[in-house]
C-alpha cells in the first residue's frame, strides 16, 4: 500500500511538471523597458486564459497575480506592468516599464491548456543592470580643470612681462587700428567706381535707344513727305495748266470780239452801198 501511494505521488509530480518549461535568464538596464517573453500556440488550444505572477509558479493556479488575460481582455495589477504583445497570435508576453533594481527575481507565466495537467509554464529570471555613467561629467570636469591649470599659467606669464607686452599691445592697437581705415578707404574708392561705371552703362544704352528711336520715326517720316511733296508738286502743276488754259481761252476771246466787228462793220458798209 505504501509502494503504491509514493508510486502515485511521483508521477502526480512527474505530470505536473512535464510541460513546465526550462529557465531562462533575461537581462535588462535600469531605468529602460524590459521584455518577459511568453508565448502558446493560438491555433492549436484557442483563446486560453494566461496568468503572470512574481517568484515561482504554484502546482495549481497562478497565486499573487500581477497581470493576467483572458484571450479577449488584459487585468493589469499595476501600470508598469503591460501586456504589449499581440493577443490574438498567441503573444503574452509581459513587459515592465521602467525596470527598478527591486524588479530582479523569477516571473513565472502559466498558460492554462484544456484538458488535466496540460498547463504549460515558463519561469524566467530576470537581472537588472545598472544604467551606464555618462562620460560627459568626466569631460566636462577635466576641460575645465585644464582651461583652469591654462588661465592660471597665462596670469603668472603675463604678471612676469607687464611692462613689454603693454608695449606691444600699444604698437599693435596703433596698428589695428590703422589698417581698419585704409580698407574702409579704399572700399569706398571701390565702390564709388563700380557706381560711376554702372551710371555710365546706363546712360550710354539709353542714347543707344534714343538714337534708334530717332531713326525709325525718321524712316516712317521719309515715305509720308515723299508722297506729300509729290502731292504738292501734282497740285501745282495741276494749277499751272489750268491758268494756262484760263489766260489762253480770254486772249482767244479778246481777238474774237475785233474780228466779228470789223465783219459787222464791212457788212453794214455792203448794205448801204
Amino acid at each position: 500500500m505504501k509502494m503504491r501511494t509514493r508510486f502515485s505521488t511521483v508521477l502526480l509530480c512527474c505530470l505536473l511538471t512535464v510541460c513546465e518549461s526550462s529557465p531562462s535568464s533575461v537581462r535588462g538596464i535600469a531605468g529602460q523597458d524590459v521584455t518577459l517573453s511568453c508565448t502558446y500556440d493560438i491555433i492549436k488550444h484557442g483563446s486560453s486564459w494566461v496568468c503572470w505572477v512574481r517568484g515561482a509558479l504554484p502546482m495549481i493556479g497562478c497565486g499573487l497575480q500581477i497581470a493576467k488575460t483572458n484571450g479577449v481582455s488584459v487585468t493589469e495589477e499595476s501600470d508598469r506592468y503591460k501586456l504589449l504583445g499581440r493577443l490574438e497570435d498567441g503573444n503574452v508576453s509581459l513587459t515592465i516599464l521602467n525596470a527598478r533594481k527591486e524588479d530582479a527575481g523569477v516571473y513565472g507565466c502559466r498558460v492554462q491548456v484544456p484538458g488535466p495537467f496540460n498547463d504549460e509554464k515558463h519561469s524566467i529570471e530576470l537581472i537588472i543592470m545598472d544604467a551606464p555613467q555618462s562620460t560627459t561629467l568626466k569631460t566636462v570636469l577635466s576641460a575645465e580643470s585644464i582651461a583652469a591649470v591654462s588661465t592660471a599659467a597665462q596670469m603668472t606669464s603675463s604678471e612676469g612681462f607687464k611692462t613689454s607686452s603693454s608695449s606691444i599691445d600699444f604698437k599693435t592697437k596703433t596698428e589695428k587700428g590703422d589698417i581698419p581705415g585704409s580698407m574702409v578707404a579704399i572700399g569706398v574708392l571701390f565702390g564709388l567706381i563700380l557706381f560711376g561705371a554702372v551710371i555710365s552703362i546706363i546712360i550710354g544704352r539709353r542714347r543707344q535707344r534714343l538714337t534708334k528711336m530717332m531713326r525709325r520715326r525718321a524712316r516712317l517720316r521719309l515715305p509720308r513727305m515723299s508722297h506729300v511733296v509729290q502731292k504738292e508738286q501734282f497740285e501745282e502743276t495741276r494749277r499751272g495748266q489750268k491758268n494756262a488754259n484760263h489766260s489762253a481761252d480770254s486772249v482767244g476771246k479778246k481777238k474774237k470780239t475785233p474780228n466779228l466787228f470789223l465783219r459787222f462793220f464791212q457788212l453794214w458798209l455792203v448794205g448801204n452801198d
